[in-house]
């Protein structure tokens, strides 16, 4: 329902009335309003829920210490400012009625909570241990249907709580990730010995909280106000308001909300303007007690019955930038600013197991989950968080680990474990500005006492003669009697074996001590002689060392660059032939593809012969061979009596010779037929239009 938790004040009982037909309109603009903002709605649930179980003290003391009532009015503003997928329960210290509204989500309930929490008595004696286990059972049994939801629990008392069933219940929600944020009202008189806030503060404590300290009921709607700061990670901004006048204010785009709270008023106050940056404008509701929820924002104005008032405003998936609000109401208002950081840590182990060894060296590594499930990489922002990681050993003390930030936004570093027992890793992010919380994210880990050992009478590992360059077999390590931790990585090295190699360089063993296998690897280049050295294995500081001989051959010249050298000599050679074949195939030339040849008898039958050479067939047979032709003798294209007269061949590109083994070549004048001259050694390149003679035949090329 857009308009839920409507409620009249004290002075006029009047409700928002709207025909029947109006209302239908407003449930379709929402029904439309819900679709156009899916993206608003998929970033809200994908956000982690807020399990919260508010214990208020409501025994008589109270009616003196809180006589405005103000502790109902700091829980009537917790609620209201719940995400709609958050869980909260009001539980109070009245004997026999400790759960005064059982936990549950808090978008169908805010009106029944908030009733719930202005009608709580005020009666009886203090009672703590009670209400801090109801609200212990009521998270266990909320964690089973909602196992990944972030829980807390607000204790509020005006009174110490000595009994020792209240720290048996903190220390139980501390092993399952609950904080609690406790806070003292002693400004009225304390009772229950010289240091009430002991109690309170050991209950923070033993969760990874904190306590809140009040010296009057004035100060509780800023406390609720920083815890809410605590759990949603930023400081609860203080600004400067005047009734009806604008204030602007930054919102920062890593955060799933902003809260806008006003408080400290005797006469209602209304927030009725919401301005935000590219045109976002928030429609508020203008009565002085209201409620409205948008799949955008939820606002609320109302007042706890005792002449206390207040007006509060979240707005989901804020646009970032300047946003400009304005308040209407008495002149003297208080107002805070909570923006809802998108830090969620995540601490992990670099070695994928989670039991390890007493003195073993862990590597770890976190980083920030921003809303869209990603790791933040950003280093501006970055810039402006602390992020800390510490570990607690088995009795309780805790240490931070030293971090390295990357750039990709992994925080890294390395912890010692020097004692037996169960220890905890915690990973806190908060704002620089403000310093609070964010989130704090549990990891366990199991650390065993370990005994390294070799087994009694383990021999030395005999290489024996072995040459360069080769890899030894597999060599046993027999660590019987040894107890370790299952499974465990045993690191492993060489001490005086240069030029030697080690596989593998960690052993991986069960807690029987298994016997585990190494090989060992000489480098080509040693230079021979006698291995005297070890082989260590470590576990944490402890070590044990296994004595490795042997005898190193070195490599002669050849025996080390022979196989090179041939490999590249037959590389070489193979290489050759193959540029061999290829010219063989791709050198030869052939004629030019127009060139004619012209033959005969006499000049005269000269010039009556042609042909192209390409078509004369016989050319270019064989391998690595120019074209040739030949004149005269056997397969010649023109037969001649006896051998063989003369041969042309191509022999470059565009060049022809003529030659002419058993008769004399002669060159023909073209200008003068009748004369001719001897062809020195009878052979002569043949250019166009030249005319050779060779016995009775003339030639022509063309």
């Amino acid at each position: 329902m857009p308009f839920s938790d409507q409620t009249a004040t004290s002075t006029s009982r009047r409700r928002w009335a709207y025909p029947a037909f109006m209302m239908r309109i407003v449930r379709l603009v929402m029904v439309l309003l819900t679709l156009l903002c899916g993206t608003t709605v998929a970033a809200e649930q994908r956000r982690v829920p807020i399990h919260v179980q508010i214990v208020l003290d409501s025994s008589g003391s109270m009616a003196d210490n809180d006589a405005r009532r103000l502790s109902s009015l700091a829980g009537m503003i917790f609620s209201d400012l719940a995400g709609p997928h958050d869980s909260v329960g009001i539980l109070s210290m009245r004997k026999g009625r400790f759960v005064h509204e059982p936990i549950g989500p808090i978008a169908e309930r805010r009106k029944r909570v908030r009733e719930s929490v202005r009608s709580l008595p005020f009666v009886g004696s203090t009672y703590c241990a009670e209400p801090l286990e109801e609200a212990s059972r009521g998270l266990e049994q909320l964690r089973k249907t909602e196992p990944d939801g972030r829980q807390f629990v607000i204790f509020l008392s005006d009174g110490a709580c000595p009994d020792d069933r209240v720290r048996d219940a903190a220390r139980q929600l501390g092993t399952v990730g609950v904080q609690i944020f406790s806070i003292g009202l002693f400004g009225g008189g304390p009772t229950g010995g010289p240091d009430p806030t002991s109690d309170l503060r050991a209950m923070a404590a033993l969760t990874g909280g904190e306590f809140f300290s009040a010296s009057q009921a004035s100060d509780l709607p800023q406390r609720f106000a920083s815890i809410l700061g605590r759990i949603v990670g930023s400081e609860a901004q203080t600004l400067s308001v005047e009734s009806g006048a604008d204030v602007v204010a930054a919102l920062d785009g890593y955060v799933y909300d902003a809260s806008l709270i006003v408080t400290g008023t005797r006469s209602p106050v209304i927030i009725d303007k919401a301005e935000g940056p590219v045109d976002t404008r928030l429609d508020l509701p203008r009565r002085a007690t209201s409620s409205l929820t948008s799949p955008a924002f939820h606002v609320a104005a109302f007042g706890n019955g005792e002449g206390s008032h207040y007006a509060v405003l979240r707005i989901d998936e804020p646009a970032a930038g300047n946003w400009t609000f304005r308040v209407k109401g008495p002149a003297d208002l208080d107002a805070l600013l909570i923006q809802n950081y998108a830090l969620d840590p995540v601490v992990e182990l670099g070695q994928p197991k989670s039991v390890f060894a007493v003195d073993e060296e862990i590597e770890v590594a976190a980083w920030l989950r921003g809303k869209d499930d990603a790791k933040i990489a950003d280093e501006g922002f970055l810039g402006r968080v602390e992020f800390t990681v510490t570990v607690a050993d088995p009795d309780g003390k805790e240490r931070e680990i030293v971090l390295a930030r990357s750039a990709d936004g992994t925080f890294r570093g390395t912890q010692k474990l020097e004692q037996a027992g169960e220890w905890t890793l915690r990973g806190r992010a908060r704002m620089k500005q403000g310093g609070l919380d964010k989130r704090t994210e549990l990891r366990k880990f199991e650390v065993r006492a370990a005994k390294l050992q070799l087994a009694v009478g383990h021999p030395p590992i005999d290489l024996g003669e072995v040459p360069a360059g080769t890899t030894s077999g597999a060599h046993r390590i027999d660590l019987t009697g040894s107890e370790f931790p299952a499974p465990t990585a045993l690191r492993l090295s060489l001490e005086d074996l240069s030029g030697l190699r080690l596989s593998p360089s960690q052993l991986d063993v069960g807690p029987d001590g298994h016997p585990g296998e190494v090989t060992f690897t000489i480098e080509v280049d040693h230079p021979g002689g006698a291995l005297d050295g070890g082989l260590r294995i470590e576990l944490g500081a402890q070590s044990v060392m296994v004595a490795v001989r042997g005898n190193v051959i070195p490599l002669s010249f050849w025996e080390r660059w022979g196989r090179l050298i041939l490999t590249i000599a037959v590389a070489l050679l193979v290489l050759f032939v193959l540029l061999f074949i290829l010219y063989g195939f791709v050198s030869p030339h052939s004629f030019p593809a127009d060139a004619r040849l012209n033959w005969g008898e006499s000049l005269d039958r000269l010039k009556k012969n042609e042909i192209l050479i390409a078509e004369i067939q016989g050319t270019k047979s064989g391998f690595y061979r120019n074209a040739k032709l030949v004149v005269g003798g056997p397969g010649s294209f023109l037969p001649a009596d006896g051998a063989v007269l003369a041969e042309i061949e191509a022999t470059g590109a565009s060049q022809v010779v003529i030659r002419s083994p058993n008769v004399e070549l002669r060159k023909v004048n073209k200008f003068d037929d009748s004369k001719t001259a001897a062809v020195e050694g009878n052979e002569s390149a043949m250019h166009s239009g030249e005319i050779y003679q060779i016995g009775k035949i003339f030639l022509r090329l063309r």
